[in-house]
């Protein structure tokens, strides 16, 4: 879960910078100091606790235990979920999510029950520890037990193919997380939590006009938050890519080092397709994508793929293996990729159809929608 969080997040800060370079006016929120503040029943005397944000990517200091309490001080960390964790490693059942917000979090319970701490204080983190509690009745958390324990084995062997194997499981689940997602935040538009569930998942799994809609129904209150104000920038960049809007334009180097723009296709019909040569519905997608540039190719029809790689040498032998006789690029920065990063793509396999004028003819095709436009296009 940890992986998808941080891959989601940092696509969205993607699309942010975007919407930022069209002149969209940004909005921050001031730090203000935390307090969390903790009673675990049974905790050795000079035992350690720890913070850690729910991507991992920072670790506050430790607190030593005496007399089964800790306290944590944070001066710039409010607005975001975190785990409570006994050990450093990372543990099943050793962990509890919450969400940090300023003032004073009390966390309190036993040790031999992590998952049933009790969260006090701050009206927002006890309204993300009743979303979490919520998850927890339900069929879908411990059906992710599984799930993520292979998540974390697959992080700690750096095994990149195995993460991606253990990330299409996770988006499989999606769709029963999606549906809980929605009935909480319907119930608690004026919690800037529901602005956060938005961002850190449920943006990935609905249409961009349902986030709008979901968005904007909030209360004021509820998006006063930096998550809030990102999606509204997102949901800004969406508006960009609409079908009948010109296309952005964007240059990479392709296969032989060269500098590829999509001005460089005027005249032709072009499909954008992002895709890596690690994604298993991207290769499975691969065959039909020839077969469609086989038959259009020479009616006024390409396809320009942009790869999400890192490795030249992987990139370069999925282009070989497939047979994918047509123009691809990539700054090999993977999910960092600044063309993905532009056209706000937040899965692959994801296609663009592009008119020879340079407008989107339409956004996020499969292959079996490709083929059915192309005829109606060429009259096949």
């Amino acid at each position: 879960m940890k992986k998808l969080l941080l891959i989601a997040c940092l696509l969205l800060n993607q699309a942010v910078t975007y919407a930022q370079s069209l002149n969209r006016p940004t909005h921050t929120i001031g730090s203000t100091p935390v307090i969390i503040s903790g009673y675990i029943k049974s905790l050795k005397d000079g035992s350690k606790v720890y913070i850690v944000s729910a991507d991992r990517d920072y670790w506050h200091d430790s607190s030593i235990v005496k007399n089964g309490h800790f306290k944590f001080r944070m001066d710039k960390y409010a607005g975001r979920s975190a785990s409570l964790r006994l050990t450093r490693e990372s543990l099943p059942g050793k962990w509890l999510d919450f969400y940090i917000d300023k003032g004073v979090i009390n966390i309190e319970g036993n040790k031999n029950d992590i998952g049933d701490l009790h969260i006090t204080g701050s009206p927002y983190a006890q309204d993300y520890y009743s979303y979490y509690s919520m998850l927890k009745l339900h069929k879908y958390f411990h059906d992710m037990y599984p799930i993520e324990v292979e998540s974390i084995n697959s992080m700690a062997s750096n095994d990149t193919l195995e993460g991606e194997r253990v990330y299409l499981k996770f988006r499989k689940m999606d769709s029963v997380k999606c549906i809980l997602d929605k009935k909480w935040i319907v119930a608690h538009k004026n919690s800037p939590i529901s602005s956060y569930i938005m961002y850190v998942d449920l943006w990935r799994n609905i249409s961009r006009d349902e986030l709008g809609a979901m968005l904007n129904a909030l209360t004021p209150k509820a998006k006063d938050n930096v998550e809030s104000k990102e999606l509204e920038q997102l949901v800004y960049v969406y508006k960009h890519l609409r079908p009948g809007l010109p296309a952005m334009d964007f240059t990479q180097t392709d296969t032989s080092g060269k500098q590829v723009s999509l001005k460089d296709f005027k005249g032709k019909y072009v499909l954008l397709n992002f895709w890596a040569s690690w994604c298993e519905p991207c290769r499975e997608e691969n065959p039909a994508l020839v077969k469609i540039f086989n038959k259009y190719s020479n009616k006024g029809f390409t396809i320009l793929s942009i790869s999400l790689d890192n490795n030249r040498n992987s990139w370069i032998k999925a282009i070989n293996t497939d047979r994918l006789n047509w123009t691809h690029v990539s700054d090999l920065k993977q999910w960092s990729n600044e063309v993905s990063s532009k056209y706000a793509v937040n899965s692959i396999p994801h296609s663009i159809l592009i008119s020879p004028n340079g407008l989107i003819v339409a956004d996020n095709m499969d292959t079996e929608d490709l083929e059915k436009k192309l005829a109606e296009i060429f009259k096949q």
